[in-house]
C-alpha cells in the first residue's frame, strides 16, 4: 500500500503530540510514534520547534489534524458514548 502523507506532515503530528498530556501519548503504540519519527522532515520539525507562534494558534495540515483524530478515536477515546461524539463532530467538520 503506498503511503501520500509527507514527511511535513508526520513532523506536524510529533509537534503536535509534545503538546498532549503524557497520559494520552503513552497509549499511542511506539511503533507507531516511532513511524511517526522516522518518516517526519527532520527539518520541518526543528523548523516548527523553533517558531515561537502559539501552537493552537497555527495552521495545521489537514492531514496532520486528521491523524490525531484517528489516534483521539483509537487510543484515547475510552467510551463508545465518546467515540460517537467525536466521530459524529468530526464529520461535520469536514
Amino acid at each position: 500500500m503506498e503511503n501520500n502523507i509527507s514527511p511535513n506532515t508526520y513532523s506536524e503530528v510529533i509537534f503536535i503530540l509534545k503538546y498532549i498530556e503524557p497520559e494520552y501519548t503513552l497509549k499511542v503504540p511506539k511503533d507507531i510514534i516511532d513511524t511517526f519519527k522516522k518518516e517526519c522532515n527532520k527539518e520541518y520539525l526543528r523548523e516548527l520547534s523553533a517558531d515561537k507562534t502559539d501552537p493552537l494558534e497555527r495552521d495545521y495540515s489537514k492531514d496532520a489534524l486528521a491523524i490525531i483524530a484517528y489516534l483521539n478515536l483509537k487510543y484515547w477515546c475510552e467510551t463508545n458514548e465518546e467515540k460517537k461524539y467525536y466521530r459524529d463532530m468530526y464529520l461535520k467538520n469536514k
